[in-house]
């Protein structure tokens, strides 16, 4: 819950990392990140709720989806909201309910229970379907530079597949054995992360030859997977659970900072034994999204915002290869 008895539906961020946005149960806001800072951008009040809302960059036009206990719109249908306007612009509708959207400069992607539809922005012709295994969470991922590739669960379980909407090609990916849970492309989309519903493993993979390149443990527990997301330059992964533990993992084989290795990875076959470089412990069981802030070597930011409606910001730094997470902020958003 957070103030003004409004509820927090969902949680979202531009293209790249440099705004946010909650949907609630009364509307919207959006706020931007300038040097690691909140500020709000523009917020809009609703007699309703709002589940899904998507950002384009830091433009006006945004994504929007009804939700919570009384949704402002149908679940089934997809607003093209102009903000500049106050008004919605354009819609699509479906037969069932909308379960997540992203936005290009020039396509939309829309996911329903199983599919994939991908159109055109200036026109909203339908460019292209794809089909998938039922995906109420609603997994998609849309790579955040020019490049048209996106990646989605299979229709059979624990695969993935990834898509050049520009050349056509595609690669299959057997990721895990179980349902996949979470997945992110890199910045570059040459990289994609991806865990299953057990929650105890990530899996890096080679996009372009669909070959695993890297896998990290989080755990030996099974966990609820909240959130996954690449560094700016691709060579960190931030990610976090209901066991309520942000991970760091390092993708740089031969870099100044190296992940932990458990004593047993090289004792039990099989058993990957890799853990991240750094953690900090938060509120278990309460669902938070973290991101990377600002990037200047030797130090970055890591940034959380909880459904509780906080923002947290913590710095990262790196002393003779050792990496530490420091909380610097807490502080409430609505």
């Amino acid at each position: 819950m957070s103030s003004d008895n409004q509820s927090i539906l969902c949680i979202s961020f531009n293209q790249d990392y440099s705004c946010f946005a909650l949907g609630t149960t009364r509307g919207f806001c959006v706020f931007g990140i300038e040097q690691t800072r909140l500020r709000e951008r523009f917020k809009r009040n609703f007699n309703g709720g709002v589940g899904i809302i998507e950002l384009l960059y830091k433009s006006n036009l945004v994504a929007l989806v009804g939700g919570g206990p009384q949704p402002v719109f149908p679940p089934t249908k997809l607003i093209i909201w102009d903000d500049y306007q106050n008004k919605g612009i354009a819609e699509l509708e479906y037969d069932s309910p909308v379960r997540a959207a992203r936005l290009k400069r020039d396509i939309i992607v829309v996911v329903v229970d199983t599919s994939v539809f991908v159109y055109d922005f200036r026109n909203l012709n339908l460019r292209q379907t794809f089909k998938t295994c039922p995906n109420p969470r609603g997994l998609i991922a849309v790579s955040s530079s020019d490049k048209k590739i996106i990646a989605y669960p299979s229709t059979e379980d624990g695969k993935v597949i990834v898509s050049n909407l520009e050349t056509g090609a595609s690669a299959s990916i057997e990721a895990h054995k179980h349902i996949i849970s979470a997945m992110s492309l890199s910045p570059e989309a040459n990289l994609l992360v991806t865990a299953s519903s057990e929650g105890t493993l990530f899996r890096v993979w080679d996009t372009a030859r669909g070959e695993k390149v890297g896998e990290f443990r989080r755990g030996k527990n099974a966990a609820e997977i909240y959130s996954i997301s690449f560094s700016q330059d691709g060579k960190f992964i931030v990610t976090n659970s209901n066991r309520g533990t942000i991970h760091l993992y390092t993708l740089q084989q031969d870099g100044d900072v190296a992940n932990k290795e458990s004593k047993f990875s090289k004792i039990v076959p099989g058993f990957s034994g890799v853990y991240g470089c750094c953690e900090f412990s938060i509120t278990p069981e309460v669902y938070t999204s973290v991101f990377f802030g600002w990037q200047n070597s030797p130090s970055m930011s890591v940034m959380a915002i909880t459904q509780e409606g906080s923002f947290m910001k913590f710095n990262i730094t790196t002393d003779k290869g050792k990496m530490t997470m420091v909380q610097d902020e807490s502080s409430p958003i609505l």
